[in-house]
């Protein structure tokens, strides 16, 4: 059940990618790699397209990897999974070498914890609402974009997430 949350929410974002185009020519795919606070390292995707010249709006699936290293005695089980699906607002900063952007966002997520012992299995999950402020740096080029970004999200806990990729032009 676990991949095929990830498979949906890949779908979701590869849908926005279709219809984004009817918005603007200025679309971008890229795959990311995050780091949060609280969750570990996860790995996404990103789809943006831009509103005007320096508003733009994006769709974004990640999936933490977590680590369940020394989460319980030996011969417990863990599983743990962390999933978001982030929708937000960006504005991009004077279209130079490097370009500042800021904005703000929301996102739904899913979190899930089995343990498992001698066959007995307990297992919960969790889902909710996240709101997030972000801010980062572009290096725009021809047809890709390089970027790092910084993220506080404003609820779970407040943790920070950092990370980046590469946004490839699509049209």
């Amino acid at each position: 059940m676990r991949r095929h949350a990830l498979t949906g929410a890949f779908i979701a974002v590869g849908l926005a990618a279709v219809v984004a185009p009817t918005l603007t020519a200025q679309l971008h795919v890229a795959p990311e790699i995050v780091h949060s606070s609280r969750r570990n390292v996860g790995l996404g995707a990103r789809v943006t397209w831009g509103l005007t010249s320096a508003t733009w709006l994006y769709a974004e699936a990640l999936e933490f990897l977590q680590d369940t290293d020394g989460a319980a005695d030996p011969g417990v089980q863990v599983d743990a999974s962390y999933r978001e699906l982030d929708l937000g607002l960006m504005v991009l900063g004077d279209r130079r070498m490097l370009q500042p952007y800021a904005g703000a966002g929301g996102g739904f997520f899913y979190s899930a914890l089995a343990l498992e012992l001698d066959g007995d299995r307990a297992a919960v999950d969790r889902t909710g609402w996240l709101g997030h402020l972000f801010f980062g740096l572009r290096v725009p080029r021809r047809s890709f974009t390089p970027y790092a970004e910084f993220r506080r999200v404003l609820n779970e806990g407040g943790q920070w997430v950092y990370g980046g990729g590469v946004a490839f032009q699509v049209r």
